[in-house]
């Protein structure tokens, strides 16, 4: 990614942070809940999920099997990541496309999804806390199927925009099981955030593999969750550095940015981790 200039970035413009949701502001991830709901909706068997569940898995786990075996790079590889994301986008894709086929996100109306999503989405602690009382706006960017759906679980917490994949309806409001895949890849992540930057200077919070890129375009990127989450491994293998933030550390977010900057004007980007909501309010609140 190439580095943005910061000088006075930081204080001439406004913070946006951008999350992404399953497993990063959700205790768990969800997309597995949306279809089981459309699964009951329909009355039809929860097979077919499962089913294609198990493909996902068989796919994704050589996928990430194959980041090369030798010893973590010492210089950043940018393009041996973007090489590795590339395939990991292909298997995600091909995995969407068979649930597309297979029509089990049919059957939806928006209001179930909301119910679906009030009753049986729970939040990672305290993130519902720290995400009320931001110093500055919030944005979704997440590669969930549905906006309803992340609307619906995030509440009461104020949300300035979602960007995400979502659910197609027929006319009649049903789902129709086609999916407007808007926020697919790490690439679209990392594009979005890019776009976002005109405007202002970002944090962004992920744990996955499919952040990755946009949490190295942000201006302050932070990975969510302990030591051996996925974004984590893989940044290590292709030599982004991680800095761990820890609670009896005061730090700012002109701070961590203005260190990020300086990181990635020496071509070693840095991201930083945090495996609580409690430690991410103390900068973010």
């Amino acid at each position: 990614m190439a580095a943005r200039s910061m000088g006075s970035h930081a204080t001439r413009r406004p913070w946006l942070l951008c999350a992404d949701f399953d497993d990063t502001i959700s205790a768990k991830d969800t997309i597995q809940d949306l279809a089981l709901l459309a699964c009951a909706a329909r009355g039809a068997s929860s097979a077919m999920w499962s089913q294609l569940s198990q493909q996902y898995m068989d796919e994704y786990t050589p996928a990430m099997a194959s980041i090369p075996r030798t010893s973590p790079s010492v210089a950043y590889d940018h393009s041996g990541l973007a090489t590795f994301l590339r395939t990991f986008s292909a298997v995600d894709k091909s995995s969407i496309d068979r649930v597309v086929a297979s029509r089990v996100l049919a059957g939806l109306s928006h209001a179930a999804i909301a119910d679906g999503a009030t009753s049986l989405v729970t939040l990672q602690p305290d993130a519902a806390s720290v995400l009320s009382q931001l110093s500055m706006p919030l944005a979704l960017v997440s590669s969930n199927w549905s906006c309803d759906w992340l609307a619906a679980s995030m509440g009461d917490i104020p949300v300035a925009a979602i960007y995400a994949n979502d659910l197609v309806f027929g006319d009649n409001g049903i789902s129709t099981g086609d999916l407007a895949l808007r926020m697919q890849s790490p690439f679209q992540k990392a594009q979005r955030v890019t776009t976002l930057q005109d405007n202002a200077s970002i944090v962004y919070i992920g744990d996955g593999v499919n952040d990755l890129l946009a949490l190295l375009a942000a201006d302050v990127g932070i990975v969510f969750g302990n030591p051996n989450a996925s974004a984590s491994r893989v940044a290590r293998r292709f030599g982004v550095r991680l800095v761990d933030l820890v609670d009896e550390k005061a730090f700012s977010v002109a701070a961590l940015a203005a260190h990020a900057a300086t990181a990635k004007a020496e071509n070693a980007p840095l991201l930083f981790r945090a495996p609580s909501w409690h430690i991410l309010g103390r900068f973010l609140r």
